[in-house]
């Protein structure tokens, strides 16, 4: 048993030098990426029945140095996701429920810190997600007329976000935007306002499940353990309709295998986060958000993002 266990594990190690982490960076970050909103206060706050559509940019750069074991060298990889988002805010039980697509396009790029040279590179269209989400109590279905004379107060609510394998991916390549395989994240959000909608302190627990990979590098199987996480968001009113928040972010679990044999070890990782917005003009909100890593396990991804989001009710 241990020879076989040997043999799965020198054929990891015999992928190109950046591959491995390119896989950890992408199946880590991309996987959490496809639910920017949730790293950002506010995120699910009650809307008027109708469309949403939102326009979101995600630039992640990563700086991830050798995991011991592994022959991963010193990398930085930068990833700029850009994602078209429609809505369907509807009623459901008399709460706001809704019903949605993301479709995003991707650009990687990864280079060896040390050697200066470029390793991957990478454009094209990442796996898209379907969404539900329905509020469970506080958040009523209302008309855009309704709406303004409402007053806020705590609410709770469920979202599911449902990825499938569409996206580009080449069975002989260790780098892809794709993933092949199916994403299912349930999340439940807990918000709280003691002062009717001016400040807020948003609770997020998710957790991202997996299926296998059975393409991986042609015949082999990536698999990927559930990935949990915990966030806790506080906003405030700034000045006039501007608010800023500020939050922490705690990731657990996501360890891959590859044929059996672990390729990258369990992530536990802990973020700052920033967050900020604005309405523009009737309909249309402009939401502002950066996390940066502060602590990390050994052969975590350590990495930085910035999150703009571009949103119009109709």
């Amino acid at each position: 048993m241990t020879s076989v266990v040997t043999t799965k594990l020198k054929k990891i190690l015999a992928l190109p030098r950046s591959a491995l982490l390119c896989v950890l960076v992408l199946l880590i970050v991309v996987a959490s990426g496809q639910s920017a909103t949730a790293q950002l206060a506010r995120s699910y706050l009650n809307a008027p029945q109708g469309n949403l559509v939102m326009y979101c940019y995600t630039g992640t750069r990563s700086n991830t140095g050798g995991v011991k074991n592994l022959p991963i060298p010193e990398t930085e990889t930068r990833l700029q996701t850009q994602s078209l988002i429609y809505s369907r805010i509807m009623d459901i039980g008399g709460r706001t429920g809704g019903l949605g697509v993301v479709l995003p396009f991707t650009d990687l790029l990864s280079f060896d810190t040390q050697a200066n040279v470029v390793t991957a590179r990478k454009s094209g269209l990442g796996d898209p997600s379907f969404t539900f989400e329905m509020n469970l109590f506080g958040a009523p279905a209302l008309q855009r007329e309704e709406i303004k004379e409402w007053i806020p107060g705590d609410y709770c609510g469920l979202h599911f976000l449902f990825g499938v394998p569409w996206g580009e991916y080449d069975a002989n390549s260790a780098v892809n935007l794709g993933a092949n395989r199916f994403t299912f994240r349930p999340l439940l959000n807990y918000s709280l306002t003691a002062d009717e909608g001016k400040s807020w302190l948003d609770f997020y627990g998710s957790v991202f499940l997996f299926t296998d990979n059975d393409e991986y590098l042609g015949t082999s199987v990536l698999s990927q353990r559930p990935l949990a996480k915990l966030e806790l968001h506080y906003s405030t009113l700034l000045y006039d309709r501007l608010w800023g928040g500020v939050g922490l972010v705690g990731a657990l679990g996501g360890e891959v295998s590859v044929d059996g044999a672990v390729a990258t070890p369990e992530q536990r990782t802990g973020r700052l986060a920033f967050s900020a917005g604005t309405p523009m003009f009737k309909g249309a909100t402009a939401i502002f958000g950066y996390n940066q890593t502060v602590t990390r396990s050994v052969g975590a991804v350590d990495a930085d993002t910035f999150i703009l989001q571009l949103i119009y009710l109709y």
